[in-house]
């Protein structure tokens, strides 16, 4: 059973009653910094592996339509000796009304890809929301 709430400014929202918390590590060729090669998995939040846009520039889109985001938060999981920060830049809705997470990786402030040659390198996303009710 749905249950209402108010969200920022007021706005009120009708969701389904929880919050969903889901993420997924993802994999990053070594080769480029910038491929992923993971499988896309069907059972998380996300209709896909992100996507990268331009140089540490990267975005990923939910499955659900989001009433109202409580968390989300985007991790590096790099070899020793490199360290990439994590700019979490403003959600969007794509034109179906899902909500898309965009983020850029940077090393002192400037946009930069992960790692190349160094073996294995990952990164977390995680999103922690209230779905729009839909029935």
């Amino acid at each position: 059973m749905p249950f209402n709430f108010s969200g920022e400014k007021g706005a009120a929202y009708v969701a389904k009653l929880g919050v969903v918390s889901d993420g997924n590590v993802y994999t990053v060729s070594a080769a480029d910094g910038y491929t992923i090669t993971s499988p896309v998995y069907s059972y998380n939040a996300f209709i896909g592996n992100p996507v990268r846009s331009a140089t540490g520039v990267w975005s990923v889109t939910t499955k659900d339509s989001v009433a109202k985001v409580i968390a989300w938060d985007v991790n590096t999981h790099l070899p020793s000796g490199h360290y990439l920060g994590v700019q979490l830049n403003t959600p969007t809705l794509d034109s179906s009304g899902r909500l898309v997470l965009n983020w850029t990786f940077n090393n002192a402030g400037t946009p930069a890809d992960l790692p190349t040659g160094v073996g294995a390198t990952h990164f977390n996303v995680f999103l922690e929301y209230s779905e729009v009710q839909t029935s």
